[in-house]
Formats: structure tokens, sequence, C-alpha cells
């Protein structure tokens, strides 16, 4: 049985009307002089922005790269409008289900298919069946729970990212010049090269991660159906 698997990596920003679902912003009470009140209010914005690209209740996607076992090369996907991003749900689904495909992130399991799940909804395409269990899990693999034992380190001195994980297993990985900190800055400027750039970067760096630890190699186990089905043609066969 030939694995089938599909590498997956998103970028986010927070959504364009976020602010109408955010609780006011509000200056600290101790600021009295109005310099330092509007000052204080702007890094406060500035701040919910940036975090409204991690929260997939307030966030959009605006790249999607993936890469499956019949590809050379990552396919990225742009998205500029909800158009666009409804685009790029409905064919990252597809591909998924195309050949019963295992989805293969770093830290996916905690951000990118919640927030693939939960823009689907929002932009009414449909979600296919997909196990999001912790554990037992046939459907995805997150490199990020496999390399820290499921986050049950509360020490440590390296910061578990995918770009020191290819680091400290010595990988040859190609550079990047932006991370994903740079991401609404670049959409701002109209910069959809340097991030679909980005995202094609951190395909390539999960494949090659996925590889070094052979997880592209392992095949999704039979279901009793399937055992079921074989037992049957062997039966009638013989």
């Amino acid at each position: 049985m030939t694995p089938t698997w599909l590498v997956l990596d998103i970028e986010t920003v927070g959504r364009p009307d976020v602010a109408d679902y955010t609780d006011e912003i509000r200056a600290a009470g101790n600021l009295k002089d109005p310099e330092k009140i509007a000052a204080d209010l702007a890094k406060k914005r500035d701040e919910a922005i940036a975090n409204a690209a991690l929260d997939w209740n307030a966030n959009a996607i605006v790249a999607v790269g993936y890469q499956t076992e019949e590809t050379s090369e990552p396919t990225v996907l742009i998205c500029r409008d909800v158009e666009e991003e409804a685009f790029a749900l409905r064919r990252i689904w597809r591909v998924y289900q195309d050949r019963s495909r295992r989805l293969v992130t770093f830290n996916g399991a905690g951000f990118d298919i919640p927030t693939l799940v939960q823009r689907s909804r929002f932009l009414r395409v449909p979600v296919p069946r997909l196990d999001q269990r912790k554990y037992g899990n046939t459907d995805q693999i997150d490199l990020y729970r496999l390399l820290t034992f499921d986050d049950t380190q509360r020490t440590f001195v390296i910061r578990r990212t995918l770009s020191n994980f290819c680091k400290l297993f010595a990988l040859d990985v190609p550079c990047d010049a932006h991370d994903g900190s740079d991401i609404a800055r670049l959409v701002a400027e109209g910069d959809w090269d340097a991030i679909a750039a980005h995202v094609r970067t951190d395909v390539v760096k999960t494949r090659m991660l996925a590889e070094r630890l052979d997880v592209l190699a392992v095949t999704v186990p039979w279901s009793a159906d399937d055992i079921g089905t074989v037992s049957k043609a062997l039966d009638e066969a013989f």
C-alpha cells in the first residue's frame, strides 16, 4: 500500500472586520497625558491585530501551501480576498480527499487545521470528515507534537519552532527572508510574492523534517472494512 500524504502550511492575518467582534480597547487608567493615552491605545490596537492572526475566530487565510507524494515542488494558493480564500479551501480539501491522504503539518493540530475548518465553516465550504483527536489519530501527523512529546516539557531553552528543529536535525533547508510576524506587513504592502515564497519555504522545511523522521513512509492503518474486503477477496480467489 503506497503511502499518500499532504504536507500543509498556511499564513493568516486578522480578518478585516475583527474590530466589530472585539472588546472596546481602553487606555491604562493611570494615564492622563493625551499623547500617552493615544500611544497606549495605538499599541493595544496593534497587539490586538497581531493576536487576531493567531485566533481562528478572528483571522483570515492569506496563503495556503501544500505538497503531496505526487509532486516534486510545493503548490501555493494566494488568498487576496474571501473568494480566493474559499477557492483555496475547496482545493485543499479536494486534494486531501483525493487519495485519502494523511495531513502532515508542524503545529497543524494546534493551529492550521482548526483554522482551515473554522474558515471553511464561515465561508460555507464543505469540510470533509477529519479526525481531530489528540490520540489515536490516523488522519494527520503533527510534527510539533511528535518532537515535543505532546508539549510535555515544561523547561526548555531552545524555542520549539520549525526552523530550530530543522537546525537541530542539520537539515539543509532553503533560506527564508521572512517569518510569520512579517505577514501582516507584507499583505499591507501587497507583496504577495514574498508571502508565497515564505509559505513555500515552510512547506519544504516541513516535508524535509517529516522525511528525516520517516513519517512520510508510514501508511494509514487499514480499517476493519478494508481487512474484511481483502479477506473476502482471498477466500474467493482460493
